[in-house]
């Protein structure tokens, strides 16, 4: 029985290690830049008005082209709080708006964190805003970017993101369960 013991520690050390240290890694929003649609960086525009002649002419052409794709730029700060290297080697996400999902989507890179440091995980996140700019006014987009850019600066939004990120375990990949992510370290 003791044998069978000291096995079973052997295996948990021997494969576990880089889960156990993922366990200990912190993750928080680092910064939300570039909500960017029909070449119109939406960042600073507040209201409709913020718009200009050149910007509209280029929102008309996008409409008419079928063109609904907002990008945005995410950057999630992966902190390794262990004495080990720590290791995710891709991750899920998904972007809700008043607890409504607008995107998901998943990464197979490799991010490796040395112990005591931290690292930035990039994600382009890519939005469908069809029913934004068609069902009502330009001023839903607008207060989407808003909350977009608020939520990377940390203040109060209805923008929620959710984390999920993949971690080696022996030869097996573990998915860790979604964590939601704000500008405190989770």
């Amino acid at each position: 029985m003791k044998n069978f013991f000291v096995l079973i520690v052997l295996i948990v050390l021997m494969t576990g290690c880089d889960y156990l240290n993922m366990i200990n890694c912190k993750y928080k929003v680092d910064s939300l830049s570039n909500p960017t649609w029909a070449g119109i960086n939406f960042a600073n525009i507040k209201q409709a008005s913020d718009i200009n002649l050149a910007d509209l002419a280029k929102v008309t052409q996008s409409i008419i082209n079928k063109n609904f794709n907002l990008k945005f730029d995410f950057n999630i700060l992966a902190a390794n709080q262990t004495e080990n290297p720590a290791k995710i080697i891709g991750f899920d996400y998904i972007l809700l708006l008043n607890n409504l999902e607008l995107t998901s989507g998943n990464s197979a890179q490799e991010y490796s964190i040395v112990p005591g440091n931290s690292t930035i995980i990039p994600v382009t996140m890519n939005v469908n805003i069809k029913d934004f700019v068609t069902g009502e006014s330009i001023q839903n987009l607008i207060n989407l970017t808003t909350n977009l850019m608020k939520y990377g600066r940390g203040e109060p939004s209805d923008v929620t993101v959710r984390f999920a990120p993949y971690i080696p375990m022996g030869k097996e990949t573990k998915k860790m369960p979604y964590i939601t992510l704000d500008k405190t370290f989770q």
